[in-house]
């Protein structure tokens, strides 16, 4: 009864979004030392780019896309924090019944 979350189309699965208190026994890991490792792998990339260093940025140029970036993506996480998507889901789940 295990479904995944992505379907053979590589759309979500219909369970997650209509069952999501169902009980999910696997976890990827019992330790959180993949987690912290992901934290020092993704620090050690993003001094790679500093100035002065093996892969720096062309400045300003590359540094205006990456701030670009950045604040797009801070602005979509606001939104989502506020909620925003959820209620732009619940109404056209209501649509759809």
């Amino acid at each position: 009864m295990n479904e995944p979350l992505l379907s053979k189309t590589g759309k979500p699965s219909i369970s997650y979004y209509h069952l999501p208190e169902m009980e999910r026994p696997f976890r990827a890991a019992k330790s959180p030392i993949f987690g912290y490792l992901a934290l020092v792998l993704s620090l050690g990339f993003i001094i790679l780019y500093f100035p002065d260093k093996p892969a720096s940025l062309i400045w300003p140029y590359e540094w205006i896309m990456v701030t670009g970036w950045t604040l797009l993506g801070a602005y979509f996480f606001i939104q989502m924090l506020r909620g925003t998507y959820q209620k732009k889901m619940s109404s056209s789940e209501e649509k759809a019944l």
